[in-house]
């Protein structure tokens, strides 16, 4: 019989009696990360849920001008798309980013009435009035670490996530997650 080989997602650990398991995802602040930190499962949820509020927009679009329009989706949509964005905007590899801004252009062309697709992404931000994405999360991000310098953010939290988190020796530089509860 060929043994078995412990995987990434079957790594255990015993501490004081107690045995902590590796989980293959994690769910923090309504976020998902998994133990690769692909941010996959989580970019695909937040476009999930920003989905539903695509119908609502163009419902919304029917009746409103589109400065109003354009207000409910930076009230409801980019709040919904950029959340996490401190640490999310920064592990997110080109396939993921280009999903998000693939998703935030179609609702814009939505914004605008481009259903024939004759404006390019630069005229729909000036049509729109709006900023790109990458410059959205560049801020959120700019400003998280500012209030982070200067103590203005709570660090506890930040000491919870890393206290379930370790890097696996076997592969430098990934992170496993634990499951510390009783369950």
């Amino acid at each position: 019989m060929g043994s078995k080989h412990q995987g990434l997602n079957d790594f255990s650990v015993t501490i004081q009696g107690e045995k902590i398991t590796s989980g293959r995802e994690m769910k923090i602040l309504r976020s998902f990360s998994d133990s690769k930190l692909s941010w996959e499962k989580n970019t695909n949820n937040i476009i999930s849920k920003c989905r539903s509020l695509v119908f609502a927009l163009r419902y919304l679009r029917r009746t409103l001008n589109l400065d109003d329009t354009i207000k409910v989706f930076k009230s409801h949509v980019i709040i919904c798309l950029t959340y996490a964005s401190p640490i999310l905007s920064q592990l997110l590899n080109y396939s993921l980013r280009s999903k998000l801004r693939s998703f935030y252009f179609y609702v814009i062309r939505i914004l605008v009435r481009d259903f024939e697709f004759k404006l390019n992404r630069v005229k729909l931000l000036r049509k729109s009035s709006l900023e790109s994405i990458d410059d959205i999360l560049f801020k959120r991000t700019s400003a998280f670490m500012f209030k982070l310098t200067y103590h203005l953010e709570p660090t506890i939290l930040v000491g919870n996530v890393l206290s379930k988190a370790c890097i696996n020796e076997r592969f430098p530089g990934r992170m496993i997650f634990f499951d510390t509860s009783s369950s």
